[in-house]
Formats: C-alpha cells, sequence, structure tokens
C-alpha cells in the first residue's frame, strides 16, 4: 500500500468519532531541528490507533515528508519568527508543540485569533474555515510570557489562558478592508498557516471528518461572537 492508501484506510475510523480527539504532545523545546515530524506523526497515531499502519513504509518516504514540512516553516514565516521557534521552541512566547487533531464530520471550532504561529498538514479529509481577510489582531495583546526552563504549561492552564481571552477578545468593524470568507483550509497534502494575530473559525464538513498533524501551543484566543463588531461577512460564523 502507497502512503496515500494508507491514510485512506483511516477514514472509517476517523467517522467512528462524535467529538473532537487529540493525541497526546511533543513539545518541539529548543531540539526543533533535530526532530522528524513523520516519526513524532507515526508515534502519535498508533497511541491514538495501535491498528493504525505505518503510513511512511520506507526511510525516503519519512525523508520527503520531513523536507517538505521543513520547506514549508522556512517559507511560511518571518526571520524573527523563526529565530524565536528555532532557538527558543516558542512563538510570541508560547511553547509549541506537535500534536494529531481529529475532527468527526460537521465538527465547529469557536472563532479565534492565533496568540503564535500554527501550521496544520492535512492528512486525511478536509477541513475548511470562515477567515477575516486582510486583518491582524495585535500580536503585542495576545503575548505570553513563560519563563526559560519553567515546566511547559499544563493543559488546564492553556484552559485558563483560553477563557481569560474569551472575557476580552474583542474585532472592531473594519468597514470595507476586511471580510469573513470561506475556503479550504487543509486537505490531504496541503498546509494551512496561521499566522500570530490571524482571526478564523475552522470547520469540518457534513460529509466527512479531517485528520490534521499540526505545530501549535495548544491555544486558541476564542472571541464571543457578540463581541464581533465588524459586519461584513458575518453571516457566514455560527455559534459554538
Amino acid at each position: 500500500q502507497d502512503t496515500t492508501s494508507k491514510l485512506d484506510s483511516l477514514q472509517d475510523w476517523i467517522e467512528g468519532f462524535e467529538t473532537t480527539q487529540t493525541s497526546s504532545y511533543t513539545w518541539i523545546g529548543e531540539s526543533f531541528l533535530s526532530i522528524s515530524p513523520a516519526a513524532v506523526f507515526q508515534h502519535q497515531l498508533t497511541e491514538m490507533n495501535p491498528n493504525a499502519p505505518d503510513v511512511f513504509a520506507t526511510q525516503e518516504e519519512k525523508d520527503n515528508f520531513d523536507k517538505d514540512f521543513w520547506a514549508v516553516v522556512m517559507k511560511g514565516f518571518s526571520i524573527s519568527e523563526l529565530n524565536e521557534i528555532i532557538e527558543k521552541g516558542t512563538s510570541n512566547g508560547y511553547p509549541l508543540r506537535f500534536q494529531i487533531l481529529i475532527l468527526p464530520k460537521d465538527a465547529i471550532f469557536k472563532l479565534h485569533a492565533h496568540p503564535n504561529v500554527e501550521v496544520s498538514i492535512g492528512m486525511q479529509g478536509t477541513l475548511y474555515h470562515y477567515y477575516l481577510t486582510d486583518y491582524t489582531f495585535p500580536k503585542h495583546e495576545l503575548e505570553r510570557f513563560f519563563p526559560p526552563g519553567s515546566p511547559y504549561p499544563t493543559d488546564e492552564t492553556i484552559k485558563d489562558l483560553m477563557d481569560e481571552f474569551e472575557t476580552c477578545m474583542v474585532i472592531d468593524d473594519r468597514g470595507d478592508r476586511s471580510r469573513f470568507v470561506e475556503d479550504v483550509y487543509a486537505s490531504r497534502g496541503q498546509v494551512g498557516i496561521n499566522p500570530a494575530g490571524s482571526v478564523h473559525q475552522s470547520f469540518s464538513s457534513k460529509e466527512g471528518g479531517a485528520m490534521l498533524f499540526v505545530l501549535w501551543s495548544g491555544c486558541h484566543c476564542n472571541i464571543k461572537l457578540s463581541n464581533v463588531k465588524h459586519k461584513l461577512g458575518t453571516e457566514l460564523l455560527r455559534e459554538v
């Protein structure tokens, strides 16, 4: 079986979930450049599904996946962003980690801003989003600092931070300068890149779920729809 067939064989497993699933996570720390994303993905997938196939059967397939990942990262971010990721393992102050996300069909996230850069690799299925064009929430308002050598943030810490953001995040009306529009976010072999401060609401289709392999902090800055003062395209947004 080739890689595509192996990923296709996971679709029924994906469709068996009723809620969004997450794997264990791997913090990149200061060892980012020595990590094999392909090896991390396979390890996390096997933890979630012991019957999952070896997606990358040969070293060449693993190497090609890793090379494609590094090409996306090197092209997708500024020099200052890359320096922070590589030297500190963080983005806008947030420690980054690798993780698998599985969304069943007809799943949707809350509208949110990204406090840090995020890379989402489509591994199976398709994820869509409503995103706000030509807009970035001020990065300095989303920045947080986790001192070097301190423990990584726990899931509870991240949840508390997300709850804190949700009480204060406001999107001002931008007139005709921005609009919420619908597009494909990530499908198999396609990569979605979210700059820090970007705003969107992502969702799977009613026909099928999706599996992503992401580099992120685990934190979204959720935004209440009542705090979206902008008008153009907001009819697309859905309450969660």
